[in-house]
């Protein structure tokens, strides 16, 4: 596992108005984790990466492919990363006790699928 990647939140309004959470484009939920919170969206905080310029969008052009620790409400997740063969970024986080989950998202990443 490569390391700490942030802290997942909620995609909400109040989310966002409190706690300033940055985003990853085309990153999304996906499995149990996106069921529980009804959506495939989400915001992260105490993120390393920075932001581009005058954006919540955090800039992953250096982020190598591979797979980054996470955690949601204090339950451990993945973050599944990498840049597709037309050199955009892709990326699914999963709870890491959702096999199934990890199992697709790990397929995406070995392809370097751009679909998702």
């Amino acid at each position: 596992m490569e390391k700490f990647i942030g802290e997942i939140i909620p995609d909400t309004q109040e989310n966002y108005d409190s706690l300033n959470p940055s985003r990853l484009n085309y990153t999304y939920l996906h499995g149990e984790i996106m069921d529980e919170c009804d959506y495939d969206c989400y915001g992260l905080i105490n993120c390393y990466l920075p932001n581009k310029k005058d954006s919540v969008y955090l800039d992953a052009s250096s982020l190598p492919n591979g797979k980054y620790d996470c955690v949601y409400n204090g339950k451990e997740c993945t973050l599944y990363f990498w840049h597709s063969s037309r050199n955009d970024q892709h990326g699914l986080v999963v709870y890491n006790h959702d096999l199934n989950a990890n199992l697709y998202a790990d397929a995406k990443l070995k392809n370097k699928s751009y679909t998702i």
